[in-house]
């Protein structure tokens, strides 16, 4: 008697997919139970009909421990390994299907501030980043679209979507940078934002790039946000003394 499989990296947002997965598990429920059972045994069709209602749990628990096993549990964001292990497999598959895909890291500007009244408030904050990420990925999706979105670890995420431009990948960090700035917590804990880095691929042989070759262009992209936010701070500590200096 073979084990049912679990598979791991199916996408449950996708009908489809889920629905397949459904009958997968009602076919094999259905041979595990049936083995060697001929349709002329008089218990046949109320064993089959067992069957099919073990095939209906079996799913439910499928879909439960597929949640548990890739979920991060605090951002209800698949983990790392699920972004290093299968990331270039969903990359290829929805360039297959003729779409552009990009991909995002988001780095919490001030977490670290935040840790120091405790990591439950550092935890709430990374929960709170997480619902904003995800919730302006769903609009500029809609249902046309789809996105995987990642915890890497810490205070950095990950987002692999289809179909966005350039110009629409920069109008979405802009979007969340403005609403991670707004979080606050308790009265006292306040982000400062986000350091994005965005690259994207296209489905043509020229344009198509590894989820290595898409990390590092977005590396070097969030870098240069890092520098850049570190460069505006230091101009802005210099203009009061600067302006002191002509009184």
């Amino acid at each position: 008697m073979k084990d049912l499989e679990i598979p791991v990296n199916i996408d449950l947002d996708n009908p489809g997919e889920v629905h397949q997965l459904r009958k997968k598990i009602r076919a094999e429920t259905l041979e595990i139970v049936l083995d060697g059972i001929p349709v002329t045994n008089p218990d046949y069709k109320q064993l089959k009909k067992n069957a099919c209602k073990l095939a209906k749990k079996n799913s439910r628990t499928v879909i439960k421990a597929v949640r548990m096993i890739r979920m991060e549990p605090l951002t209800k964001m698949w983990r790392a390994e699920f972004l290093h292990d299968y990331g270039d497999q969903l990359i290829t598959s929805w360039l297959n299907k003729d779409l552009c895909v990009a991909y995002f890291i988001l780095d919490v500007i001030g977490l670290k501030h935040a840790n120091k009244f405790g990591l439950e408030v550092g935890d709430r904050c990374i929960k709170e980043v997480a619902e904003i990420i995800r919730d302006e990925f769903k609009k500029v999706c809609g249902k046309k679209f789809r996105f995987r979105p990642y915890r890497r670890g810490g205070d950095e995420y990950a987002v692999i979507v289809q179909g966005l431009t350039k110009e629409e990948c920069e109008r979405i960090i802009q979007r969340i940078n403005h609403r991670v700035k707004k979080v606050k917590l308790f009265g006292i804990i306040k982000l400062r934002g986000m350091h994005c880095g965005s690259a994207v691929c296209g489905p043509n042989p020229d344009e198509r790039l590894s989820l290595k070759e898409l990390n590092s262009k977005a590396e070097a992209q969030l870098l240069k946000s890092k520098k850049q936010k570190k460069l505006a701070k230091l101009l802005h500590g210099m203009i009061p003394v600067q302006l002191m200096l002509k009184k």
